[in-house]
């Protein structure tokens, strides 16, 4: 069997390869800028690459490893960052376009981080406008396509994050997820995304959506990799998997299954069997959830934040006539209606941490289809409404990639457990990533 292409390799592989001199952080991060070089003009992935930053930091990486001195895992890893999170000098418009030619002033706490662990930054993503989408669709940046079909969506608002990773373009990509938006373009790209706990990475030098759901986080070619990253970022302790008994997994039989594609709900079924096999209870529960009540609610609140966030900073001329409304809706939004979606999501909240109390892992789909083309369909307005709950009730929560569906497009599911508890999220991903493969394949158009 033939070694995979060093693009496909994990955190974990890639380090490994630098421990063992199969090469060095120079050149690993050249092999990424020339295949950004190669291959961005075809995704539109990254808005900007800092090539010179980038080979910088890889120097001064090599330095250490070459002295016996690495920082850590990440020390030389190729890492990419969403345009929503601050980088001190880079630009920062988190979509928009009247923040084209921002700068930063300061680093996000998250970058300030993976620079101290060697970290090397590539380069800005390209993201939804304002973070209000999950489309991956950008009036004023372009289209983020999906590594694995043109004129297919990534997914949003983190697109880019994902397809970076997707395609071999960065070994670990940040994101930001305020009703879904690491899981659902991770689950579209086929690889996995993390949500941690609420307040579990600090917000600082993000540019806020929905403060009250916000969180950052990664998304990388192997489950594994992204707890190796929480537990660097983390404001707080993130303990290692227990080994204890197993979990119980809550199966709940939503409504909104009525609406997931046969490869969706068969992904479902394949993952709660292999769980049953291997001795887990597999409960399936009636669940009456009115998803797409609360998911709107929760949209409202976010239009109505960032129309305050931005106030009379940005020229409504500047706006998609779809943000103009977002934000003209959220500034006129009445006090009764705020505090009525508010209940709404409050109520969605406590629903699901109450099934959190009698099961300590929810198996759910990720979103209920697979990527669907750009042009020609409506966009389905279901895409958040598996993932937004995680927010509401600020529950870690996993997407993982298991398969493939209509036009060859990933498939994923998705793990809900209670606040606080990722370590079981890192157990059940070790479980269910050594029966769906631990090797990430490439898509094949972006192996050379």
């Amino acid at each position: 069997m033939t070694d995979p292409p060093l693009r496909a390799l994990s955190l974990r592989q890639t380090q490994a390869q630098l421990a063992n001199g199969r090469i060095d952080a120079v050149e690993l991060t050249r092999h990424y800028l020339r295949a950004i070089e190669r291959h961005n003009p075809v995704l539109n992935c990254f808005l900007e690459v800092d090539a010179d930053g980038a080979r910088e930091a890889a120097e001064r990486s090599q330095n250490r490893w070459a002295a016996g001195e690495p920082r850590g895992l990440l020390d030389g890893i190729p890492v990419a960052l969403k345009d929503n999170i601050a980088v001190k000098g880079w630009r920062n418009s988190a979509g928009l376009a009247a923040r084209r030619d921002i700068r930063a002033s300061t680093h996000a706490q998250v970058t300030e981080t993976l620079l101290k662990a060697g970290a090397v930054l590539l380069g800005r993503l390209n993201m939804d406008e304002g973070a209000l989408s999950a489309l991956g669709d950008n009036a004023h940046f372009g289209r983020c396509q999906n590594p694995w079909a043109d004129g297919f969506t990534p997914g949003g608002s983190s697109g880019g994050s994902a397809a970076a990773v997707a395609a071999g373009l960065a070994v670990i990509a940040l994101g930001t997820d305020t009703m879904g938006s690491v899981r659902i373009p991770a689950a579209y790209c086929g690889v996995a995304g993390l949500k941690p706990s609420f307040g579990r990475l600090s917000t600082s030098g993000v540019l806020p959506v929905g403060s009250q759901f916000d969180t950052v986080g990664p998304l990388a070619r192997r489950a594994e990799d992204l707890f190796a990253v929480l537990r660097l970022l983390s404001t707080q302790p993130v303990s290692q998997p227990a080994v204890a008994a197993l979990p119980q997994v809550g199966l709940p039989q939503l409504p909104d299954y009525a609406d997931c594609t046969p490869a969706v709900l068969e992904a479902v079924e394949r993952v709660a069997e292999l769980l049953r096999q291997l001795r887990y209870t597999v409960k399936p529960f009636d669940a009456n959830y009115e998803a797409q009540a609360a998911r709107r609610a929760g949209f409202a609140m976010m239009e109505h934040e960032l129309a305050n966030y931005l106030g009379d900073t940005i020229d409504p001329a500047s706006l998609s006539s779809t943000m103009a409304g977002y934000l003209r809706y959220g500034a006129q939004m009445s006090s009764g209606k705020l505090n009525k979606a508010r209940q709404v999501v409050t109520d969605a909240a406590n629903l699901w941490l109450g099934w959190l109390e009698a099961h300590e892992l929810l198996l759910v789909p990720t979103v209920p289809h697979e990527a669907f083309p750009f042009d020609g369909v409506t966009p389905p307005d279901n895409q958040a409404g598996l993932t937004a709950p995680a927010n509401f009730a600020g529950c870690p929560a996993l997407s993982l990639p298991v398969g493939r569906g209509a036009d060859n497009m990933p498939v994923a599911v998705q793990f809900v457990t209670r606040p606080g508890q990722e370590s079981l999220l890192e157990r059940i991903a070790a479980v269910v990533e050594a029966e769906f493969g631990n090797h990430y394949e490439l898509p094949p158009r972006f192996v050379n």
